[in-house]
Protein backbone atom coordinates (compact mmCIF):
# COMPACT_ATOMS: atom_id res chain seq x y z
CA UNK A 1 0.00 0.00 0.00
CA UNK A 2 2.82 2.37 0.97
CA UNK A 3 4.45 1.82 -2.63
CA UNK A 4 1.38 2.18 -4.19
CA UNK A 5 1.24 5.76 -2.35
CA UNK A 6 4.50 6.91 -3.11
CA UNK A 7 3.98 5.97 -6.78
CA UNK A 8 0.56 7.96 -6.82
CA UNK A 9 2.91 11.08 -5.31
CA UNK A 10 4.64 10.64 -8.33
CA UNK A 11 1.88 11.18 -10.63
CA UNK A 12 0.80 13.82 -9.26
CA UNK A 13 4.30 15.21 -9.65
CA UNK A 14 4.64 14.69 -13.55
CA UNK A 15 7.89 17.02 -14.88
CA UNK A 16 9.42 17.41 -11.21
CA UNK A 17 12.72 15.59 -11.74
CA UNK A 18 14.17 13.86 -8.84
CA UNK A 19 17.84 12.53 -8.50
CA UNK A 20 18.61 9.88 -6.62
CA UNK A 21 22.71 10.06 -5.53
CA UNK A 22 23.94 6.57 -5.13
CA UNK A 23 27.11 5.84 -3.12
CA UNK A 24 29.17 2.86 -4.12
CA UNK A 25 32.59 0.94 -3.77
CA UNK A 26 34.18 -0.75 -6.54
CA UNK A 27 37.66 -2.37 -7.57
CA UNK A 28 37.69 -0.58 -10.42
CA UNK A 29 36.45 2.45 -12.26
CA UNK A 30 34.59 0.72 -14.24
CA UNK A 31 32.16 -1.90 -12.52
CA UNK A 32 29.66 -3.53 -14.31
CA UNK A 33 27.67 -4.50 -11.93
CA UNK A 34 26.26 -1.47 -10.19
CA UNK A 35 25.53 0.10 -13.49
CA UNK A 36 23.64 -2.39 -14.82
CA UNK A 37 21.27 -2.21 -12.18
CA UNK A 38 21.26 1.56 -12.21
CA UNK A 39 20.86 1.36 -16.01
CA UNK A 40 17.94 -0.75 -15.54
CA UNK A 41 15.92 1.39 -12.79
CA UNK A 42 16.44 4.14 -15.28
CA UNK A 43 15.10 2.79 -17.74
CA UNK A 44 12.28 1.31 -15.89
CA UNK A 45 11.40 5.17 -14.80
CA UNK A 46 11.66 6.71 -18.36
CA UNK A 47 8.84 3.75 -19.09
CA UNK A 48 6.61 4.40 -16.25
CA UNK A 49 7.13 8.35 -16.36
CA UNK A 50 8.34 8.52 -12.68
CA UNK A 51 10.91 11.50 -13.78
CA UNK A 52 13.55 9.54 -10.81
CA UNK A 53 16.93 9.19 -11.80
CA UNK A 54 19.68 7.38 -10.17
CA UNK A 55 22.95 8.92 -10.20
CA UNK A 56 25.90 6.53 -9.47
CA UNK A 57 29.21 7.61 -7.68
CA UNK A 58 31.68 5.16 -7.56
CA UNK A 59 34.54 5.39 -5.26
CA UNK A 60 37.50 2.83 -6.95
CA UNK A 61 39.65 1.08 -4.89
CA UNK A 62 42.04 3.03 -6.71
CA UNK A 63 41.30 6.23 -4.39
CA UNK A 64 40.26 4.82 -1.14
CA UNK A 65 40.45 1.33 0.77
CA UNK A 66 37.72 -0.94 2.13
CA UNK A 67 37.87 0.99 5.32
CA UNK A 68 38.43 3.99 4.62
CA UNK A 69 35.20 3.83 2.01
CA UNK A 70 33.31 2.39 5.04
CA UNK A 71 35.01 5.64 7.16
CA UNK A 72 34.02 8.42 4.84
CA UNK A 73 30.56 7.17 4.73
CA UNK A 74 30.40 7.03 8.54
CA UNK A 75 31.98 11.01 8.51
CA UNK A 76 29.28 11.93 6.34
CA UNK A 77 26.21 10.50 8.09
CA UNK A 78 27.56 11.36 11.50
CA UNK A 79 27.38 15.04 10.32
CA UNK A 80 23.55 13.95 9.02
CA UNK A 81 24.54 14.47 5.44
CA UNK A 82 21.97 14.50 2.99
CA UNK A 83 24.00 14.62 0.15
CA UNK A 84 23.58 10.16 -0.48
CA UNK A 85 20.41 8.54 -0.88
CA UNK A 86 20.83 5.33 -1.72
CA UNK A 87 24.47 3.81 -0.48
CA UNK A 88 26.07 0.26 -0.84
CA UNK A 89 28.53 -0.87 2.06
CA UNK A 90 30.15 -4.13 2.96
CA UNK A 91 28.09 -6.08 4.69
CA UNK A 92 30.35 -6.60 7.68
CA UNK A 93 29.72 -2.70 8.47
CA UNK A 94 26.23 -2.95 9.48
CA UNK A 95 27.03 -2.49 12.94
CA UNK A 96 29.53 0.50 12.64
CA UNK A 97 26.85 2.53 9.69
CA UNK A 98 23.13 0.77 10.59
CA UNK A 99 22.09 3.35 12.95
CA UNK A 100 22.02 5.85 9.55
CA UNK A 101 20.10 4.38 7.86
CA UNK A 102 15.79 3.62 7.45
CA UNK A 103 14.57 1.02 9.56
CA UNK A 104 12.93 -0.92 6.31
CA UNK A 105 10.04 -2.57 7.96
CA UNK A 106 8.54 0.72 7.89
CA UNK A 107 8.42 1.28 3.70
CA UNK A 108 8.91 -2.22 2.63
CA UNK A 109 6.29 -4.67 2.23
CA UNK A 110 7.20 -7.84 4.10
CA UNK A 111 6.02 -9.96 1.34
CA UNK A 112 9.05 -8.26 -0.39
CA UNK A 113 11.92 -9.01 2.40
CA UNK A 114 10.67 -12.46 2.58
CA UNK A 115 12.35 -13.30 -0.76
CA UNK A 116 15.40 -12.79 1.39
CA UNK A 117 15.12 -14.69 4.46
CA UNK A 118 15.76 -17.91 4.03
CA UNK A 119 19.69 -16.82 2.65
CA UNK A 120 22.29 -16.17 5.56
CA UNK A 121 22.93 -12.72 3.84
CA UNK A 122 19.93 -11.26 5.32
CA UNK A 123 21.33 -11.42 8.92
CA UNK A 124 23.72 -9.01 7.76
CA UNK A 125 21.25 -6.70 7.36
CA UNK A 126 19.66 -6.12 10.81
CA UNK A 127 20.98 -3.41 13.32
CA UNK A 128 19.51 -3.15 16.89
CA UNK A 129 16.56 -5.35 15.77
CA UNK A 130 15.33 -2.99 13.22
CA UNK A 131 15.72 -4.32 8.92
CA UNK A 132 18.52 -1.42 8.05
CA UNK A 133 19.22 -2.80 4.49
CA UNK A 134 18.89 -5.73 1.69
CA UNK A 135 21.74 -7.71 0.39
CA UNK A 136 22.57 -6.65 -3.61
CA UNK A 137 25.67 -9.37 -4.11
CA UNK A 138 26.75 -12.05 -2.36
CA UNK A 139 31.05 -13.04 -2.33
CA UNK A 140 32.30 -15.96 -1.18
CA UNK A 141 35.65 -18.04 -1.96
CA UNK A 142 36.45 -21.16 -3.96
CA UNK A 143 39.68 -22.92 -4.83
CA UNK A 144 40.31 -23.22 -8.49
CA UNK A 145 42.25 -26.21 -9.67
CA UNK A 146 43.82 -27.25 -12.72
CA UNK A 147 41.88 -29.74 -13.69
CA UNK A 148 43.98 -30.78 -16.63
CA UNK A 149 46.83 -31.45 -14.52
CA UNK A 150 44.73 -33.77 -11.91
CA UNK A 151 43.63 -35.61 -14.97
CA UNK A 152 47.28 -35.64 -15.50
CA UNK A 153 48.36 -37.49 -13.09
CA UNK A 154 45.10 -39.54 -12.16
CA UNK A 155 44.22 -37.28 -9.11
CA UNK A 156 40.71 -36.69 -7.63
CA UNK A 157 39.91 -33.32 -6.46
CA UNK A 158 40.81 -33.35 -2.65
CA UNK A 159 38.13 -32.90 -0.03
CA UNK A 160 40.03 -32.58 3.36
CA UNK A 161 43.43 -30.52 3.05
CA UNK A 162 45.42 -33.24 4.01
CA UNK A 163 44.41 -34.82 0.63
CA UNK A 164 45.18 -31.31 -1.43
CA UNK A 165 48.74 -31.63 0.48
CA UNK A 166 49.71 -34.80 -0.90
CA UNK A 167 48.41 -34.14 -3.86
CA UNK A 168 50.04 -31.00 -4.70
CA UNK A 169 53.59 -32.36 -3.40
CA UNK A 170 52.98 -35.01 -5.96
CA UNK A 171 52.07 -32.97 -8.58
CA UNK A 172 54.85 -30.50 -8.11
CA UNK A 173 57.42 -32.36 -7.66
CA UNK A 174 56.49 -34.58 -11.57
CA UNK A 175 56.36 -31.26 -12.93
CA UNK A 176 59.69 -30.18 -11.58
CA UNK A 177 61.38 -33.68 -12.70
CA UNK A 178 59.44 -32.12 -16.58
CA UNK A 179 61.68 -29.18 -15.79
CA UNK A 180 58.00 -27.00 -14.87
CA UNK A 181 59.68 -25.66 -12.20
CA UNK A 182 57.34 -22.23 -12.26
CA UNK A 183 53.99 -24.58 -10.65
CA UNK A 184 52.56 -23.98 -6.84
CA UNK A 185 51.11 -25.62 -4.93
CA UNK A 186 48.90 -23.40 -2.94
CA UNK A 187 48.44 -19.75 -3.08
CA UNK A 188 47.73 -19.15 0.73
CA UNK A 189 45.71 -15.77 0.20
CA UNK A 190 47.23 -14.61 3.68
CA UNK A 191 48.03 -10.54 2.65
CA UNK A 192 47.88 -7.60 4.84
CA UNK A 193 44.27 -6.97 3.54
CA UNK A 194 41.17 -8.00 4.92
CA UNK A 195 41.13 -10.56 2.45
CA UNK A 196 43.89 -12.16 4.83
CA UNK A 197 41.22 -12.14 7.58
CA UNK A 198 38.82 -13.92 5.77
CA UNK A 199 41.36 -16.71 4.73
CA UNK A 200 42.17 -16.86 8.23
CA UNK A 201 38.53 -17.08 9.27
CA UNK A 202 37.23 -19.62 7.10
CA UNK A 203 40.25 -21.54 7.13
CA UNK A 204 39.94 -22.10 11.05
CA UNK A 205 36.01 -22.56 10.15
CA UNK A 206 37.35 -25.55 8.43
CA UNK A 207 38.32 -27.27 10.82
CA UNK A 208 35.38 -27.29 13.30
CA UNK A 209 33.84 -30.67 14.07
CA UNK A 210 30.38 -31.16 12.37
CA UNK A 211 29.07 -29.36 9.72
CA UNK A 212 26.47 -28.20 12.24
CA UNK A 213 29.28 -27.19 14.55
CA UNK A 214 29.47 -22.99 15.17
CA UNK A 215 33.09 -21.16 14.59
CA UNK A 216 35.70 -22.86 17.00
CA UNK A 217 36.72 -21.29 19.98
CA UNK A 218 39.95 -19.31 19.24
CA UNK A 219 41.50 -21.60 21.94
CA UNK A 220 40.34 -24.97 21.44
CA UNK A 221 42.24 -27.50 20.12
CA UNK A 222 40.30 -26.85 16.74
CA UNK A 223 41.87 -23.94 16.08
CA UNK A 224 45.64 -24.92 16.75
CA UNK A 225 44.84 -28.14 14.84
CA UNK A 226 43.89 -25.50 12.00
CA UNK A 227 46.91 -22.81 11.73
CA UNK A 228 49.28 -25.93 12.39
CA UNK A 229 47.76 -27.52 9.37
CA UNK A 230 47.96 -24.03 7.43
CA UNK A 231 51.59 -23.71 8.43
CA UNK A 232 51.89 -26.94 7.10
CA UNK A 233 50.75 -25.88 3.95
CA UNK A 234 52.65 -22.86 3.51
CA UNK A 235 55.95 -24.75 4.06
CA UNK A 236 55.59 -27.58 2.11
CA UNK A 237 53.51 -26.08 -0.87
CA UNK A 238 54.17 -22.48 -1.10
CA UNK A 239 56.41 -19.85 0.78
CA UNK A 240 56.35 -16.87 2.88
CA UNK A 241 56.22 -14.38 -0.23
CA UNK A 242 53.44 -16.23 -2.27
CA UNK A 243 50.94 -16.72 0.89
CA UNK A 244 51.31 -12.93 1.78
CA UNK A 245 50.82 -12.01 -2.39
CA UNK A 246 47.17 -10.42 -3.08
CA UNK A 247 44.68 -11.95 -5.28
CA UNK A 248 45.59 -10.11 -8.31
CA UNK A 249 48.93 -12.03 -7.70
CA UNK A 250 46.83 -14.99 -8.17
CA UNK A 251 44.27 -14.56 -10.73
CA UNK A 252 47.49 -13.98 -12.98
CA UNK A 253 49.38 -16.61 -12.21
CA UNK A 254 46.37 -18.93 -12.73
CA UNK A 255 45.82 -17.33 -16.15
CA UNK A 256 49.48 -18.51 -16.42
CA UNK A 257 49.04 -21.98 -15.22
CA UNK A 258 51.23 -21.51 -12.53
CA UNK A 259 49.06 -22.50 -9.85
CA UNK A 260 48.03 -25.72 -9.04
CA UNK A 261 44.95 -25.11 -6.37
CA UNK A 262 44.51 -21.50 -5.78
CA UNK A 263 42.23 -20.00 -3.47
CA UNK A 264 40.16 -17.22 -4.11
CA UNK A 265 37.24 -15.11 -4.25
CA UNK A 266 34.31 -16.76 -6.84
CA UNK A 267 34.51 -14.45 -10.09
CA UNK A 268 32.67 -15.72 -13.36
CA UNK A 269 35.48 -15.31 -15.52
CA UNK A 270 36.64 -18.89 -16.53
CA UNK A 271 40.62 -19.73 -17.31
CA UNK A 272 41.83 -22.44 -19.64
CA UNK A 273 42.20 -26.07 -17.71
CA UNK A 274 40.95 -24.35 -14.74
CA UNK A 275 37.69 -25.58 -12.40
CA UNK A 276 36.17 -23.91 -9.74
CA UNK A 277 34.70 -25.77 -5.91
CA UNK A 278 34.46 -25.48 -2.53
CA UNK A 279 37.48 -25.37 -0.38
CA UNK A 280 38.38 -28.31 1.52
CA UNK A 281 38.44 -29.23 4.92
CA UNK A 282 40.00 -31.02 7.97
CA UNK A 283 37.56 -33.91 7.09
CA UNK A 284 35.53 -34.99 4.57
CA UNK A 285 32.25 -32.98 4.37
CA UNK A 286 33.91 -30.28 6.42
CA UNK A 287 34.13 -26.87 4.21
CA UNK A 288 33.91 -23.23 5.00
CA UNK A 289 34.04 -19.73 3.40
CA UNK A 290 33.53 -16.12 4.40
CA UNK A 291 30.60 -14.31 3.33
CA UNK A 292 31.18 -11.37 1.44
CA UNK A 293 29.43 -8.55 -0.55
CA UNK A 294 27.54 -5.42 -0.61
CA UNK A 295 23.86 -4.49 1.27
CA UNK A 296 22.08 -0.94 0.00
CA UNK A 297 20.27 1.21 1.95
CA UNK A 298 18.45 4.21 2.12
CA UNK A 299 20.19 7.50 4.34
CA UNK A 300 17.76 7.90 6.80
CA UNK A 301 18.25 12.23 7.04
CA UNK A 302 17.31 12.90 3.88
CA UNK A 303 14.22 14.65 2.98
CA UNK A 304 10.75 13.37 2.42
CA UNK A 305 10.31 13.78 -1.22
CA UNK A 306 14.12 12.30 -2.06
CA UNK A 307 12.97 9.39 0.63
CA UNK A 308 9.99 8.52 -1.34
CA UNK A 309 11.70 8.71 -4.60
CA UNK A 310 14.48 6.51 -3.04
CA UNK A 311 12.11 4.09 -1.50
CA UNK A 312 10.93 3.08 -5.25
CA UNK A 313 14.42 2.22 -6.77
CA UNK A 314 15.03 0.88 -3.74
CA UNK A 315 11.91 -1.60 -4.15
CA UNK A 316 12.88 -1.96 -7.62
CA UNK A 317 16.36 -2.53 -7.44
CA UNK A 318 15.82 -5.69 -4.84
CA UNK A 319 12.62 -7.30 -6.55
CA UNK A 320 13.31 -10.56 -7.52
CA UNK A 321 12.35 -10.39 -11.32
CA UNK A 322 15.49 -7.84 -11.53
CA UNK A 323 17.83 -9.87 -9.54
CA UNK A 324 17.39 -12.51 -11.23
CA UNK A 325 17.41 -10.72 -14.93
CA UNK A 326 21.31 -9.27 -13.26
CA UNK A 327 22.36 -13.12 -12.37
CA UNK A 328 21.51 -14.12 -15.97
CA UNK A 329 23.39 -10.94 -17.24
CA UNK A 330 26.28 -10.64 -14.94
CA UNK A 331 26.48 -14.51 -13.99
CA UNK A 332 27.28 -13.44 -10.37
CA UNK A 333 25.57 -15.40 -7.37
CA UNK A 334 22.32 -13.99 -5.54
CA UNK A 335 21.76 -13.58 -1.99
CA UNK A 336 18.19 -14.77 -3.08
CA UNK A 337 17.81 -18.43 -2.67
CA UNK A 338 14.87 -19.79 -4.18
CA UNK A 339 16.98 -18.94 -7.82
CA UNK A 340 18.97 -22.01 -7.23
CA UNK A 341 16.26 -24.04 -7.93
CA UNK A 342 15.48 -22.63 -10.89
CA UNK A 343 16.10 -24.18 -14.48
CA UNK A 344 16.52 -21.20 -16.17
CA UNK A 345 19.13 -20.09 -14.01
CA UNK A 346 21.00 -22.88 -13.15
CA UNK A 347 21.77 -22.99 -16.94
CA UNK A 348 23.65 -20.18 -16.37
CA UNK A 349 24.92 -20.38 -12.63
CA UNK A 350 26.02 -23.15 -11.35
CA UNK A 351 23.86 -23.78 -8.70
CA UNK A 352 25.54 -27.05 -7.03
CA UNK A 353 27.75 -25.28 -5.96
CA UNK A 354 26.42 -22.38 -3.96
CA UNK A 355 24.07 -25.35 -2.24
CA UNK A 356 27.18 -26.77 -0.98
CA UNK A 357 28.78 -23.72 0.25
CA UNK A 358 29.42 -23.51 4.14
CA UNK A 359 29.10 -19.72 4.46
CA UNK A 360 30.00 -18.05 7.53
CA UNK A 361 29.76 -14.45 8.57
CA UNK A 362 32.74 -12.33 9.67
CA UNK A 363 32.49 -11.17 13.43
CA UNK A 364 30.36 -8.01 14.01
CA UNK A 365 32.67 -5.17 16.11
CA UNK A 366 31.73 -1.59 16.25
CA UNK A 367 35.04 -1.04 15.13
CA UNK A 368 35.64 -3.78 12.93
CA UNK A 369 38.79 -2.27 10.29
CA UNK A 370 40.88 -2.13 13.61
CA UNK A 371 39.78 -5.47 14.83
CA UNK A 372 40.55 -7.20 11.66
CA UNK A 373 43.99 -5.76 11.34
CA UNK A 374 44.89 -6.67 14.71
CA UNK A 375 43.43 -10.02 13.99
CA UNK A 376 44.95 -11.22 11.31
CA UNK A 377 48.32 -9.76 12.20
CA UNK A 378 48.82 -11.44 15.73
CA UNK A 379 48.11 -15.07 13.67
CA UNK A 380 51.00 -13.82 11.06
CA UNK A 381 53.26 -13.87 13.63
CA UNK A 382 53.10 -17.45 14.40
CA UNK A 383 52.39 -18.11 10.56
CA UNK A 384 55.57 -16.55 9.33
CA UNK A 385 57.90 -16.75 12.57
CA UNK A 386 58.95 -19.79 13.52
CA UNK A 387 59.90 -18.94 17.04
CA UNK A 388 56.44 -17.82 17.98
CA UNK A 389 54.23 -19.89 20.39
CA UNK A 390 51.00 -20.41 18.31
CA UNK A 391 49.38 -21.06 22.34
CA UNK A 392 50.66 -17.22 23.27
CA UNK A 393 49.69 -15.81 19.96
CA UNK A 394 46.10 -17.25 20.11
CA UNK A 395 45.38 -15.83 23.74
CA UNK A 396 46.49 -12.77 22.67
CA UNK A 397 44.00 -12.82 19.18
CA UNK A 398 41.40 -14.02 21.74
CA UNK A 399 41.78 -11.13 24.44
CA UNK A 400 41.85 -8.36 20.78
CA UNK A 401 38.34 -10.37 19.59
CA UNK A 402 37.16 -10.14 23.23
CA UNK A 403 38.12 -6.49 24.02
CA UNK A 404 36.74 -5.38 20.35
CA UNK A 405 33.39 -7.17 20.83
CA UNK A 406 32.56 -4.99 23.59
CA UNK A 407 30.45 -2.18 22.25
CA UNK A 408 30.27 -0.43 25.49
CA UNK A 409 34.39 0.23 25.50
CA UNK A 410 33.91 3.99 25.95
CA UNK A 411 38.04 4.56 24.88
CA UNK A 412 37.43 3.12 21.50
CA UNK A 413 34.35 4.81 20.90
CA UNK A 414 36.20 8.15 21.66
CA UNK A 415 39.00 7.26 19.63
CA UNK A 416 36.57 5.77 16.45
CA UNK A 417 34.81 9.03 16.76
CA UNK A 418 38.08 11.25 16.39
CA UNK A 419 39.14 9.36 13.88
CA UNK A 420 35.67 9.94 12.15
CA UNK A 421 35.73 13.46 13.02
CA UNK A 422 39.64 13.80 11.34
CA UNK A 423 38.91 11.41 7.73
CA UNK A 424 35.86 13.70 7.67
CA UNK A 425 38.23 16.55 6.66
CA UNK A 426 40.27 14.13 4.29
CA UNK A 427 37.64 12.84 2.57
CA UNK A 428 35.13 15.32 2.07
CA UNK A 429 38.05 17.01 -0.18
CA UNK A 430 39.06 14.40 -2.23
CA UNK A 431 36.30 11.85 -2.98
CA UNK A 432 32.56 12.31 -1.11
CA UNK A 433 31.47 16.62 -1.09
Amino acid sequence: MKILQYLCYFSSNIGKAIDICVLANSKTDEDFSYKLLINKFNEYSIENNLNITLSLNLISKENSTLTDYELAIESLLLKKSKKYDLLYFDNTYTTTLGRYFLNLEDYIPIEHINNYKDGIALQTCYYDNHLIGLPITIDFTVLYYNEKLLQKYNKNYPRTWDELIETARYIVQKEKEANNTLLIGYNGMMSDSETGTCSLYEFIYTFRDTINSSFPDLQSQNTKNALTKLKQIKEELSSDEIFKSNNAFTFRNIGKKHILFGKNWYTPVLYEDYKKDILPGSKNGISGSVLGGYNLSINKYICEEKRNAAIIAFKFLTTKEIQKSFMLESKQYSPITSFYDDEKVCEVIDCSLYKRLQLIQRPYSADYGTWSSKFRNKIYKYLYDSSISLSNVLKEADKITSEYSNSANSKKTFYRLFIIIFLFSIFSTFILI
